[in-house]
Formats: structure tokens, sequence, C-alpha cells
């Protein structure tokens, strides 16, 4: 597991994360865009944790509130397994499951499960973390965004 380097939130704005879909299609997320609240997590095929947050999204587990807009962030093809990655964004439906390794190094995350809560209409990082659970994710995007 990788552990953050930084204490409390990165001062830099939130970035525009581009990148394609596991079947090759291509996707953009502006969060300056967004009018909702986004929870990017940020995901890798070789990680429990991981998983365990794309069965959450399945099953339509609460991330933090109903407003709040969900994208999955992998690594590109070349550094994951392209098969599982396919079979996760057949599963997720209508959540996105984007692969940009820029967006890693952009928002600093070394390693998977991790969060970011992106505001809407850009800004600054209401939250981020590594992912213990989805109820302590959930907890903590309630708290970043007033509802705790």
């Amino acid at each position: 597991m990788a552990i953050p380097t930084l204490v409390g939130l990165p001062e830099t704005p939130c970035a525009v994360i581009a990148g394609e879909s596991p079947f090759g299609e291509s996707f953009t997320f502006e969060p300056a865009g967004s009018a909702t609240d986004t929870l990017l997590a940020f995901i890798s095929t070789d990680c429990i944790g991981c998983q365990q947050m794309v069965e959450a999204a399945q099953s339509h587990q609460d991330f933090g509130g109903p407003t709040v807009n969900l994208v999955f962030v992998g690594r590109d093809l070349a550094e994951e397994d392209g098969v599982a990655l396919r079979q996760w964004a057949t599963q997720l439906q209508s959540v996105p499951l984007v692969l940009s390794t820029k967006a890693f190094s952009d928002y600093g995350v070394r390693g998977g499960p991790f969060y970011v809560l992106a505001p809407a209409g850009g800004g600054k990082r209401l939250s981020e973390g590594v992912v213990i659970g989805v109820e302590q994710v959930a907890a903590e995007v309630r708290r970043a965004r007033g509802f705790a």
C-alpha cells in the first residue's frame, strides 16, 4: 500500500483527467465542468481493496451521498490487466472507468486504492486519502461536504 507523503490537502486545483476506457474509447473528465462533487477512486487490478470498491459501486453502495459522481481511475492498459479492467468496466455499467497513468501522477497518487474528492465547478480538493473501506470513504466524503 502506498502511503501519502503530504500532511493536509494539496493547494493545487484538481486536474483534468484525460485517457481512455478499457475498450479504447477517449474519455475526459474536467472537474471545473462538473455540476456536482466527484469522487475519483484510483484503483489497480492487483489490489483487493480496489476490487471491493468496484463491487460496492456495482451494488450501488453509498459513497457519500446521492449527488456525488463516481469516476474510477486506473493506470494505462500497458500497466494493468486489460481483461480485468474490461470486466470491471462492463460490471460498472454507468460508472466511468478511465485509464490514465498521467492522472496518477497529476494527483500525486502512488497506488490504489486511493480517493480524491473533487468539488463541483473545480478548485482545490475537498478530501483525499487511502481507502480502508467504502464506509470510511463515504464518512469522509460526507464530512468534507458538511453532511457529517
